[in-house]
């Protein structure tokens, strides 16, 4: 059994990943964590910064780890750095089994993982004209026509100043790499923000919720199906989900848009007394 298995793939929310890894030897398993987890001695800052700045490392902290993880048998993730991992790299071939913790939670992971939010403390930052929302397709004008070209006008001022500290070399001050984790986060939030103003006007009201309040407001997917079948479900030949307090097996399978048939509910007791 344990044969067939292998080679797996572990999504978590656990943040000390290396209780997980030592159930295994060294060379069967790997935890991977984001490039902020990790020094670049070379430069007095971490992986993201670090590779942001030139010139490029040779023997980069982060890239060896993302490479022992790649190539060893088994490897776990946390579900926002294998989502991402899986949706923008090519890190990582599909798996024969991926198991996912904790996975009663899975559903809101996934609708929160391409969550495009809009808030007050963010227009406040950038000196722009902020207001919330009820209607959706009111929502998605406005960010159209007035916060999306603001955004990109910010955007493309973080990239010239995030440029010239790249070119600058040496160990970046606390100020210079606060700009590269701002350029880096604005980039982020402007692909998401262009994703919601591509969406068809007509289609957006089937693949979206609004969500608001007198500070926020942000565009949400109606249930993971999305973000499970186009990310997920082509990275593993079977998924074991594991979860202490599953409400509904169908339920589960419904908002995923699992087929119902291709599944099976395996109910055991608890090892613990209380």
């Amino acid at each position: 059994m344990r044969d067939e298995l292998f080679p797996y793939s572990v999504l978590t929310r656990d943040l000390d990943l290396k209780i997980k890894e030592r159930d295994f030897e060294r060379h069967h398993s790997a935890s991977l964590y984001g490039k902020s987890n990790y020094t670049c001695s070379r430069k007095g800052t971490n992986c993201t910064i670090g590779s942001a700045l030139k010139p490029k490392c040779t023997g980069c902290t982060h890239q060896k780890a993302r490479e022992f993880a790649r190539d060893v048998p088994n490897v776990i993730l946390n579900y926002h750095l294998g989502l991402s991992s899986f949706a923008f790299t090519t890190t990582f071939k599909p798996r024969k089994l991926m198991v996912c913790d904790e996975a009663h939670q899975l559903e809101s992971i996934l609708v929160d993982f391409d969550a495009i939010q809009i808030t007050y403390f963010r227009c406040d930052r950038y000196k722009l004209r902020f207001q919330t929302f009820t209607d959706m397709l009111k929502a998605q004008e406005w960010v159209k026509s007035y916060y999306q070209p603001e955004m990109h006008k910010i955007h493309s001022r973080l990239e010239a100043e995030a440029e010239i500290i790249k070119e600058m070399g040496g160990k970046p001050t606390k100020k210079h790499a606060d700009k590269i984790s701002e350029y880096n986060g604005i980039t982020e939030h402007v692909e998401l923000i262009n994703h919601i103003c591509n969406t068809d006007p007509t289609e957006i009201g089937n693949q979206y919720v609004l969500v608001h309040d007198k500070k926020m407001f942000q565009f949400k997917r109606l249930t993971g199906a999305h973000s499970f079948n186009s990310i997920l479900k082509s990275m593993a030949s079977k998924f074991l989900f594991m979860s202490s307090t599953f409400l509904s097996k169908n339920g589960f399978c419904d908002d995923l848009k699992i087929p119902r048939d291709e599944t099976a509910f395996l109910s055991l007791e608890s090892e613990f007394t209380e």
